[in-house]
């Protein structure tokens, strides 16, 4: 996955300025003293000399989540207050008992929402559905009766599954509000801005969020939604700058504690999740949805039987209420604990038979686990009872489709396709999946328990409803356990299509990903799924991939253990995740290498206990998780001189020797290293003159580079070097590449560097890249056809050259010709295969692969790539007849 798709700024800010309506208002000059203090408060911009009344002190209170604050109990309070804050801690039969006999609508809503989570579902109904509540969508003259309105709505909805069409009434009345009544009420924008949230109306909601925080920077409810809104997009910062502006409201704020503990449990670490949950679990005004977290984070432990203890005590204090069921069914989700998040989202379903969401989750849940008809089904559900939501209104337009797509069954595979491109993709992979299902499941001694469901997608945005409900995502393949989509590769607007690529090579990634989720229930770390699936790719690292690493290793930048794993998914920079990729192989490319490839697959294993990372490594391997991480930078040290990237003395030093001997030079080094930490310098006191900046500690990797020394090595001087050093790698690089800038590739001394090179840096392909230029420009294809040796000297370079690029099939088709042409048939038909399988839709490679598979004995492939060619070129009617001619050679080779 492409880290565009997660690197997004933050839309969440550090702090909130008050807008400029608010301030202009704030000043006006027919305000009184009391209304202007009352106008602080509820803005936002208050200093306690405003708290001079219960009522103001009860709405901070409030904001605080202080719910057992004395000033609750002064009968000057108004209603609102106190009973949201009898709300907020679920002490429902208070809440009964204070608004029985009550008709005013903001008590009906309180009354209403309250039965509902008590088993009166019937009564609640009855309130929601009362001609008053209805009425005052259009009628009302306050934003209080307004917004109890559009919470009776709102659980109509939810209650009433023929009430789904009234959803744009309720943001009708808050546009109403919000034009007609009060433009600066913040809570009128911010109760759209939830609305809008659960409907995945993202764009709308965040810009709703942020102006109800303009317009009062302290509202709890805002901040909390909008950390929510960053935690949707795995923004961890944003969610922490969310969570930090709660608790300048309340230090220990109940709201900070769920944004902390979700974003911890996105994070993989749910034993810090319950840490952040157990002050609030302590309080005696403790929100009922406290224990929803708590539940969700034993969930995220695989403690099943204490989630359910908790689930139970939950339903012990509110019978009827879903909402802790959802909440830990998406967390089962986000884990990949399919069977027991289907479990409890059907639970919730059952109990709250009118509400959408459950069975939308169902139905996205289905969606992973391959389950495509029960998706169906749930998400139809859902889209009547709520028609309104984005991602599930998507996804079912997409599973619909999906349903009437064509299917290939193999062995261990179902591929299914729409008509057009993607069959022509889904016809070349037929031939080759139950192959590599062989080689993989072999390599890690598992297979999947049911068939694998691969779904060609035609195109980008297809592609990316289908893995998340939403078409903005950035990939080319997804893996969710049984299922895997896959784009075709083609070139093309960026919209529609990513480019070329092999697709056996990326399904090799994907498949192998399905086998470790299924070996270790899905219990596997993130890093570590991503990095076996790239070690089993079989592919060699390329030479720019050394580069990174190299780098990272020189900096001190590689990823510990913690940081790995969420670099897949939120990277700071746009070169993390494809750093996290790299690295993730390379520590297991180093656990093969000291424990053997029985020790991996006992750690893999051994996750299907439940168990956590550093006891599974002690499990495997007998040392803990930071020893494993310790002893691979030691023995990356020693990888990065076998691959010749890191020469001593490096190139400076030596450089620095000649500058040295010359006093201009010196000085201007010098004067350039002045220069240098004056810059670093500016930036410290910068950044310490900056209220809440970060940048004081700015750390030594993030300075200036050093400056390089103004001095060129001349050949001699590096000949001299290399007389010393005679392993040095980078002065050999250096000679070569000066004499090939030259035009002396073809001489002895020039084949001599190169021979040289190849030795001390066997990672760089620019001697195959040399020697198979070489090859070409010294023979003509005749004299290659005649001089075995020579066309097995350039097969080798091609080779090399092929297995590393992954978006182009020149070398594919340079080795089927030279195959070809050497009379080895099977391995040009081999290459052909992936010519084709990397540009599909290039009738030409496809007339290639057909004459070669054909001349092979291949007539089934050959018969595919000809179907094709009556696709891509259907005015040639010789592809017909040829179509025809093989199809009568088939039959009469097939058995009587």
């Amino acid at each position: 996955m492409d880290a565009s798709a997660y690197a997004r700024q933050s839309f969440v800010p550090d702090v909130i300025a008050p807008s400029s309506a608010v301030l202009e208002a704030a000043s006006a000059a027919y305000l009184t003293a009391e209304e202007r203090r009352e106008f602080r408060v509820l803005h936002g911009m208050f200093d306690d000399t405003d708290l001079d009344t219960p009522t103001r002190r009860a709405r901070i209170a409030l904001e605080g989540f202080d719910l057992l604050d004395p000033v609750f109990a002064d009968p000057s309070v108004p209603r609102a207050l106190t009973l949201s804050a009898l709300a907020a801690r679920g002490a429902h039969a208070e809440i009964l008992a204070a608004t029985e006999s009550a008709t005013d609508l903001l008590s009906m809503s309180f009354r209403a929402a309250a039965l509902a989570r008590i088993d009166r579902k019937a009564e609640a109904l009855q309130l929601a559905a009362a001609p008053s509540a209805i009425s005052a969508l259009t009628e009302a003259t306050t934003i209080d009766d307004i917004l109890a309105a559009v919470d009776l709505g709102a659980l109509r909805i939810r209650l009433d599954a023929s009430a789904s069409g009234t959803y744009s009434s309720l943001l009708a009345a808050l546009a109403r509000g919000r034009e007609s009544i009060d433009r600066l009420d913040p809570s009128v924008r911010a109760r759209e801005a939830e609305l809008l949230a659960e409907r995945h109306a993202l764009n709308d909601a965040v810009h709703a969020v942020l102006e109800s925080l303009g317009l009062s920077p302290r509202h709890a409810a805002a901040w909390r939604l909008a950390g929510d809104l960053a935690l949707d997009q795995f923004d961890f910062d944003g969610a922490a700058r969310a969570s930090a502006a709660l608790r300048r409201l309340s230090l220990t704020h109940p709201l900070a504690a769920f944004l902390d503990a979700r974003s911890a449990l996105m994070q993989d670490d749910p034993r810090t999740a319950l840490a952040v949950l157990a002050p609030i679990l302590a309080r005696d005004d403790a929100p009922p949805e406290v224990y929803a977290w708590k539940a969700a984070s034993e969930a995220s432990l695989y403690d099943f039987a204490a989630m359910r203890a908790t689930l139970a005590f939950i339903d012990s204090k509110e019978p009827s209420s879903a909402a802790a069921l959802v909440l830990v069914g998406r967390q089962l989700v986000f884990d990949r604990q399919y069977a027991e998040a289907r479990e409890t989202l059907e639970a919730a379903a059952l109990r709250e038979p009118a509400w959408a969401l459950p069975r939308a989750e169902l139905g996205l849940l289905s969606m992973q686990d391959g389950r495509e008809a029960r998706a169906i089904e749930d998400l139809r559900a859902a889209t009547t009872l709520d028609p309104n939501d984005e991602r599930t209104t998507f996804t079912l337009a997409l599973a619909e489709q999906l349903a009437s797509w064509k299917r290939i069954e193999l062995k261990h595979f179902i591929i299914r396709h729409p008509e057009g491109d993607a069959a022509l993709v889904a016809q070349l992979l037929a031939g080759v999946l139950d192959e590599m299902h062989e080689e993989i499941c072999a390599r890690l001694g598992h297979e999947p328990a049911q068939k694998t469901l691969i779904d060609v997608m035609p195109d980008h945005r297809s592609f990316g409803v289908r893995i998340t409900g939403l078409p903005r995502i950035h990939t080319i393949a997804v893996c969710t356990g049984p299922t895997i989509a896959i784009e075709i590769p083609k070139e093309g607007a960026q919209k529609k299509h990513l480019g070329l690529f092999d697709p056996l090579a990326v399904l090799r990634h994907e498949y192998t990903h399905t086998v470790t989720l299924s070996m270790t229930k899905n219990r596997i770390p993130h890093w570590l799924t991503e990095a076996v699936a790239v070690a089993l790719e079989d592919t060699p690292r390329t030479f720019e991939t050394c580069q990174m690493l190299t780098a990272a290793w020189r900096r001190g930048a590689l990823f510990d253990l913690d940081g790995i794993n969420w670099a897949f998914v939120r990277p700071k920079k746009p070169s993390d995740r494809v750093l996290a990729y790299a690295q993730g192989r390379w520590m297991v490319e180093f656990a093969e290498k000291r424990f053997g490839w029985e020790a991996m697959r006992t750690l893999l294993f051994s996750y299907a206990d439940g168990i956590r990372e550093d006891e599974a490594m002690r499990l495997a391997f007998g040392i803990t998780r930071d020893a494993f991480y310790k002893d691979f930078l030691v023995w990356a040290s020693e990888e990065i001189r076998a691959w010749g990237m890191n020469p001593q003395p490096p190139l400076r030093a030596l450089a620095m020797e000649l500058v040295e001997a010359d006093e201009v030079a010196l000085k201007q080094l010098r004067d350039a290293e002045t220069a240098r930490l004056t810059l670093v310098a500016n930036a410290w006191s910068n950044a310490i003159a900056s209220p809440g900046s970060k940048r004081f500690t700015l750390p030594a990797s993030e300075w200036p580079p050093e400056p390089a020394p103004p001095v060129e090595i001349d050949d001699a001087s590096l000949r001299a070097f290399l007389a010393r050093f005679p392993e040095h790698a980078d002065l050999v690089e250096i000679l070569l590449r000066r004499a090939r800038t030259a035009g002396s590739e073809d001489t002895d001394s020039t084949r001599a560097l190169l021979e040289r090179y190849a030795v001390l840096r066997p990672v760089d392909p620019l001697p195959h890249r040399v020697w198979s230029k070489l090859a070409a420009m010294n023979k003509t294809e005749a004299e290659t056809e005649l001089d075995a040796n020579a066309s097995a000297v350039a097969l080798g370079h091609l080779r090399a050259l092929d297995v590393r690029a992954d978006k182009d099939n020149i070398f594919a088709l340079a080795i089927a010709r030279n195959r070809r042409a050497a009379g080895d048939l099977a391995a040009a038909s081999t290459a052909a295969e992936r010519a084709v399988r990397m540009n599909p839709y290039d009738a030409s490679v496809r007339e290639l692969a057909a004459a070669i598979a054909f001349e092979a004995g291949r007539l089934d492939r050959s018969e595919t790539h000809i179907e094709a060619l009556t696709v891509l070129e259907p005015e040639r009617m010789l592809h017909v007849q040829r179509l025809a001619r093989i199809r009568e050679l088939r039959a009469l080779d097939a058995p009587k």
